[in-house]
């Protein structure tokens, strides 16, 4: 994806998902997004929060932007294990 389709998806994805969680206190993006932006072909969040709502909230707040999205959700302090996303053996 070009870098100007990069800073629109980041741009409505971040807002759509603060839209659905007050609480949130970062949001980071890694994945091919950050490393390989031309080849990338989905953007992968980690969402850290004070409190963490279901996680479908999360997924329908991104689920009709026009790429694909990952979210990983982490309340603030939670060990990790305990998450929404995709996790897998304790590997990122």
């Amino acid at each position: 994806m070009t870098r100007s389709q990069l800073k629109t998806h980041l741009a409505r994805a971040i807002e759509a998902l603060l839209k659905v969680d007050k609480n949130i206190r970062a949001i980071v993006l890694f994945g091919s997004a950050v490393y390989a932006s031309k080849l990338a072909c989905d953007l992968d969040f980690l969402v850290i929060t004070e409190r963490k709502k279901p996680c479908g909230h999360y997924f329908d707040a991104v689920v009709d932007l026009t790429v694909w999205v990952d979210v990983i959700v982490q309340q603030r302090g939670e060990k990790v294990g305990g998450t929404c996303g995709g996790r897998r053996d304790g590997v990122w």
